[in-house]
């Protein structure tokens, strides 16, 4: 015989007293719970509450999941819904660091403005391979270069 379902009033109730990491999302459909949580951490906490699994696994988009098993409480099966994002690196390392400093060519690329301002008019045109101060008035359209 199936256990008839807590009503959700007391579940809710039930939810918000226990000092567990408060659901971001609480939803009920026919004889099913469903809880959204922030992390797996949480999802885990609430997994061992109802006496569920704590495993996780890493699905195809990066993200950490909780595999929480079949968890059957107070007449509902429950779902716990918990990811965490994928790890990501703060920084370069060093020298990853200095070879992309080496392709941009030692420091950051020039503005519109500090191209107009470099605009020297020393520079031999004639080779266009020095065009690159802006549109140069002395060069053809197609190789004068710079912003438009």
């Amino acid at each position: 015989m199936t256990e008839q379902p807590a009503s959700r009033r007391e579940v809710l109730a039930f939810i918000a007293l226990q000092d567990l990491p408060m659901p971001r999302e609480t939803r009920f459909q026919g004889h099913i719970l469903a809880l959204r949580l922030d992390c797996v951490a949480d999802g885990q906490a609430w997994s061992r509450f109802f006496g569920g699994e704590t495993t996780t696994y890493v699905n195809t988009d990066g993200r950490t999941y909780l595999d929480e098993g079949v968890i059957k409480w107070r007449g509902y099966s429950v779902l716990l819904h918990a990811s965490d994002k994928p790890a990501v690196a703060s920084e370069l390392d060093e020298d990853t660091s200095s070879k992309l400093r080496e392709i941009a060519g030692g420091g950051e690329a020039p503005t519109f403005f500090d191209r107009r301002a470099a605009k020297d008019p020393s520079v031999d045109h004639d080779s266009h391979s020095t065009c690159w101060a802006g549109p140069c008035p002395e060069c053809p359209p197609e190789i004068a270069g710079g912003d438009q």
